[in-house]
């Protein structure tokens, strides 16, 4: 802040690589997934491809939820090495805003190691607005094009508005909102 109480800049950082992250690689080189993929770019309304879908869903799921998805060891390392780095550029924040996911708090520990006096932040900040990204039921799926095989209304859907502004359904019993705000908010 400055000597107005203006926000005077803001620097951010995304948490380490998750086991979201560490899946993708494992479904692009596991047959299956392969002879699914093949299936959807050639008729992605098939029953085959929707077979192929349900056997991918059973086979390559995470046992968690988006907002739960661990960080990888691999992310630590990488949460540390930023806090070692960000030390020589910029100064420790007045202020720091986490999302309320358990892999960004994990993040910001680690940073923490890579950088100790950041402990020294008085204000840390917890806030449900920030979020990267909202899967939805495809969460359930961990991948869209398996999501859109066994919902192929919701990839009609998202033709029409695009990736920018389609939004995964949220699940029935969920009352929450996305919002967005300005840095005036924060």
């Amino acid at each position: 802040m400055n000597n107005y109480g203006e926000l005077a800049g803001f620097d951010i950082v995304r948490h380490g690589r998750s086991e979201f992250n560490e899946l993708r690689p494992i479904k692009n080189r596991d047959p299956l997934y392969r002879k699914f993929s093949e299936a959807y770019n050639l008729d992605w309304r098939s029953q085959e491809t929707f077979r192929l879908a349900l056997a991918v869903k059973q086979k390559l799921s995470l046992p968690y939820s988006q907002h739960d998805t661990p960080m990888t060891e691999e992310g630590r390392r990488q949460a540390r090495a930023t806090g070692v780095g960000l030390q020589d550029v910029i100064s420790v924040p007045d202020a720091v805003v986490i999302s309320p996911s358990p892999r960004t708090m994990e993040t910001f520990e680690c940073m923490k190691e890579g950088w100790p006096e950041l402990g020294e932040v008085q204000e840390v900040f917890c806030d449900e607005r920030i979020r990267e990204q909202e899967h939805g039921l495809m969460t359930l799926f961990n991948d869209k094009k398996v999501f859109f095989a066994l919902y192929p209304r919701q990839r009609e859907l998202y033709e029409l508005d695009g990736d920018y502004f389609f939004r995964f359904p949220k699940k029935i019993f969920s009352i929450s909102s996305t919002v967005i705000f300005s840095c005036e908010a924060i």
